[in-house]
């Protein structure tokens, strides 16, 4: 299937793969270094590492505008990979404080990283190209071999060696991209053509770009301040989403009248992505911490680490994702496209099924009060199929309806929903939390905390299913288009 895509397609796929073994061997290791290591209470691991995973997808929206206005694709992601390198290299000191600047160097780098690193992809393809929803599913299989094998080989060398060591090998993921693209540099030269007349921003004679350059260590001061002050975003993030919504609609009003639908539909599903990562995101925070402390992990007296867990999802994504890949392609050449409406629906009920087994498995643990992880297996399969239906064919479309000359942009807006989802799945995790020693040791109360949760949101997955069923009607006129 790859000797089908452009000739640009296999660098990007590699990369991606790369670039998802360090973000993902990482948060795999944040919460639980925050708890283990760093003594966090779960209330606030769960707030730290929602304000982590905000920033991380938030700034991308800023790095897309920054490229969209003159930086350039190719700079942007050389940039960004430099920086999130040095990132790596200051978590490896022994301080607390070298820690949170090690973040805000990995979030400041990915900002500029992966939005661009996207909209390239986007860029490869012809608007009406059936192989663009394919390569999609291909890119985000390659991520997801990448997200894989991180948690295996950092989850290990985090329980049985040290967490500094785990934190340089994520490191190689990012070092292994920048190689790669630098050596294909020029084959990317004709989709980052830069508009040389455009009058860029001027600040007491300093250029557009010397002054993001300049910009750079002031930013990473801030986003680590961030970090240790968590509690901060819960004015910020609301903010900043009410303030990106307003720009959003005027820019929709000031629009073509196509341009206006478009941009409306898009802002309509994405509120459904909204909450469908708010849900999905559990993963690395409260169904971490429930694998931890109340799932049967020792087989043959080997204690699996709790982060191997994390592999089940990536792992069933790249043995399933060329599968879906294929289907939708076929189901499109023979006319029986699937829209995107009813895939989203799909994607929220399997979501829903997922915490139901989740839940269920909670209820219904072994003779030692411990959950079978065959029921978190359960829940991560179930999650995967949605999120097969639903994040792939969610960037592929709004590589589509975006605005050309704001397509960077609206791909940074893509990872701000992301990012946003990151901070609210922070606060629902808190509703499974407690600083109480004694009820996390009960395994009784300890299940329950979890699993009532896990089993609100499976409601509450359902009902936003039927809810989007209703608006399809409103939604289909903007598709025939494509």
């Amino acid at each position: 299937m790859l000797a089908n895509q452009p000739k640009p397609f296999s660098t990007l796929f590699i990369m991606g793969m790369w670039e998802s073994f360090s973000i993902y061997g990482l948060r795999a290791l944040f919460a639980l270094y925050l708890a283990s290591e760093l003594f966090f209470s779960d209330h606030k691991a769960y707030e730290v590492y929602g304000t982590f995973g905000a920033l991380l997808y938030s700034l991308p929206f800023i790095g897309g505008w920054i490229s969209d206005r003159g930086l350039g694709l190719r700079r942007s992601i050389i940039m960004g990979s430099l920086i999130m390198i040095v990132g790596f290299a200051v978590l490896l000191l022994p301080f607390q404080n070298a820690f949170y600047s090690g973040m805000g160097m990995i979030i400041c780098g990915y900002a500029f990283f992966k939005p661009n690193l996207t909209s390239m992809l986007g860029k490869i393809y012809q608007t009406k190209d059936l192989r663009r929803d394919a390569g999609f599913s291909l890119v985000f299989a390659a991520s997801n071999g990448g997200a894989f094998i991180s948690p295996l080989i950092c989850g290990y060398i985090a329980y049985h060696y040290s967490w500094k060591y785990a934190f340089a090998i994520t490191s190689t993921g990012i070092i292994g991209g920048l190689l790669i693209f630098l050596k294909k540099f020029n084959l990317f030269a004709s989709y980052d053509q830069e508009i040389h007349n455009r009058q860029f921003l001027k600040f007491y004679g300093v250029s557009f770009k010397n002054l993001i350059y300049l910009s750079i260590l002031p930013v990473i001061f801030i986003l680590s301040l961030l970090i240790g002050n968590s509690e901060w975003m819960n004015l910020i993030m609301p903010l900043t989403f009410c303030l990106i919504m307003i720009w959003l609609l005027k820019l929709a009003f000031r629009s073509s009248r196509q341009e206006r639908s478009n941009i409306f539909t898009l802002l309509v599903l994405l509120g459904f992505v909204l909450i469908f990562d708010i849900c999905f995101e559990q993963a690395w925070s409260s169904i971490n911490f429930l694998v931890e402390r109340a799932v049967a992990r020792t087989i043959y007296g080997f204690k699996i680490p709790t982060a191997w867990f994390l592999g089940i999802n990536p792992l069933l994504v790249v043995i399933l994702a060329p599968l879906f890949s294929m289907l939708w392609f076929k189901l499109a050449q023979h006319k029986y496209h699937i829209s995107v409406e009813i895939k989203f629906i799909i994607g929220l009920l399997t979501l829903a099924l997922g915490f139901a087994g989740l839940f269920a498995g909670t209820k219904l643990p072994d003779s030692s009060g411990l959950v079978n992880p065959w029921w978190i297996f359960f829940g991560y399969a179930f999650h995967t199929i949605g999120e097969l239906c639903i994040i792939p064919v969610g960037i592929s479309m709004v590589s589509k309806l975006a605005p050309s000359h704001y397509a960077s942009t609206f791909m940074g807006f893509w990872y701000f929903i992301w990012a946003f989802s990151h901070y609210l799945g922070g606060q629902v995790a808190k509703l499974t939390s407690t600083n109480d020693i004694k009820e996390i040791c009960n395994l009784l109360k300890c299940r329950t905390s979890y699993g009532d949760i896990f089993g609100y949101m499976a409601f509450v997955l359902v009902g936003l299913s039927l809810l989007l069923l209703a608006f399809r009607p409103y939604l289909r006129p903007t598709f025939p288009r494509f």
